[in-house]
């Protein structure tokens, strides 16, 4: 779908200052002709973007796609080239919102396609490894980078340069790809992730209802809140300091969108570690995220309104498994 992976610079010796989504994944699939000995690939070209500029229309016609292909027999698995920077957005996307046992894998690069030392090829050829292997069934969806394997439900980027920028925020990797082959760590091996994470149908969706990201900082102004309601938005994160925590003009006008029916979630800026419950959260009408950044908990909320939940107790149990 682009990115850096399908991305070309100016030099060789640059690893920025590149456009990312120029060459086509045929292109792209014949830097790897070792990938013909252990697949036969049929390829698709959705889009071919940066994928900061990824949109939720692109991600509901992805979801779609991909339950087509599922209904093959002679599909054994689905590997997405994606540009990093929104990676774990879609990943998470479609973690909630497929339910196939067949692997999903998601996969793209930190350094373009024309590097000295570019790593997309061994990414793609890893994430293939990865999806054609028996004990990838089941998992969710996967993310391999810098031959390591991530659940979609964990993975964050962490670094806006390194070729590990990926982590899994303290819930560990699945596994590892190494000399060619997958090693999957013992305690995950033989567990079928799809029995019970939470799955969500949207079939019948074009769209997903409108929710924003807002940060708390140092004396922030209520205004972003305010104007938010005025477009009628449907849910608002807020990223908050340490555990959540909202600065308390931002909280009063949270509070007050919270009474006109706007779902309000505190997840926080911090890359690690929890989001727990606040003695006021009930009394305020806020949803917590658990582990889930802001961003990903923006795709949760996004969807838990697109399906019709409307009961707060049951709407804090999807955060509450993450």
């Amino acid at each position: 779908m682009g990115g850096t992976i399908a991305g070309v610079a100016y030099g060789t010796q640059l690893s920025d200052g590149y456009q990312a989504g120029v060459i086509f994944i045929d292109q792209l699939l014949e830097t790897v002709p070792d990938l013909k000995r252990i697949a036969r690939i049929e390829a698709k070209q959705i889009v071919n973007i940066d994928s900061k500029d990824m949109t939720i229309d692109i991600w509901i016609e992805i979801c779609k796609f991909i339950k087509q292909l599922c209904l093959r027999e002679d599909i054994y698995a689905i590997v997405i080239t994606h540009g990093t920077d929104t990676l774990e957005e879609t990943a998470f996307f479609l973690q909630l919102t497929t339910n196939t046992d067949k692997p999903i894998v998601l996969t793209g690069s930190m350094r373009p396609s024309t590097s000295l030392s570019a790593d997309g090829s061994l990414n793609l050829f890893n994430a293939v490894l990865v999806a054609t292997n028996e004990e990838s069934r089941g998992k969710g969806v996967l993310v391999v980078m810098n031959d390591l394997i991530y659940s979609a439900s964990n993975t964050i980027k962490t670094n806006t340069y390194s070729v590990d920028t990926f982590d899994s925020n303290q819930a560990g990797i699945l596994g590892r790809i190494q000399n060619g082959e997958v090693h999957y760590t013992c305690n995950i091996r033989n567990t079928n992730f799809n029995s019970t994470k939470p799955y969500f149908d949207i079939n019948k969706l074009n769209s997903l209802p409108l929710v924003d990201i807002i940060p708390s900082y140092t004396d922030p102004s209520s205004a972003l809140i305010l104007g938010l309601l005025s477009k009628h938005c449907d849910g608002i994160v807020i990223a908050g300091t340490g555990n959540g925590t909202i600065h308390k003009s931002l909280e009063l006008a949270a509070k007050e969108a919270a009474r006109n029916g706007v779902a309000i979630v505190r997840a926080s800026r911090v890359c690690y570690g929890r989001v727990t419950k606040d003695i006021d959260d009930d009394k305020n009408g806020f949803l917590y995220s658990g582990t889930l950044n802001p961003w990903k908990a923006r795709v949760l909320l996004m969807i838990i309104l697109a399906v019709g939940i409307n009961d707060q107790a049951v709407r804090q149990r999807f955060f509450n498994y993450y």
